[in-house]
């Protein structure tokens, strides 16, 4: 499994969030607009137990989310709009494409 949507579910448990550690090779979870997001650490905790991770909710994982202290500028600043994703809402779009 490369993507996982779960993004506007009711996921609030924090052991929900920590069984997903388990997946070898996700790329890209959503979760945004689930009551764990609003969990202090949710972002940081996911982005540094899933080595494999590329993308978390709606935004690329850059390495100053990776390496501590780390700056590379505003541009790659994590959660920044440069870094942010167009998730398809396929409830709407007629095609995958």
């Amino acid at each position: 499994m490369k993507f996982l949507y779960l993004h506007d579910n009711r996921i609030s448990n924090w052991n929900d969030i920590t069984s997903l550690t388990a997946l070898p090779t996700i790329m890209h979870i959503t979760l945004f607009s689930n009551p764990v997001c609003s969990i202090p650490g949710y972002r940081h905790f996911l982005v540094n137990s899933i080595n494999t991770l590329l993308a978390l909710d709606n935004f690329v994982i850059t390495d100053e989310e990776r390496i501590e202290d780390a700056s590379f500028g505003y541009r790659f600043r994590g959660l920044n709009e440069f870094m942010k994703l167009h998730i398809p809402d396929y409830a709407k779009e007629k095609s995958a494409e």
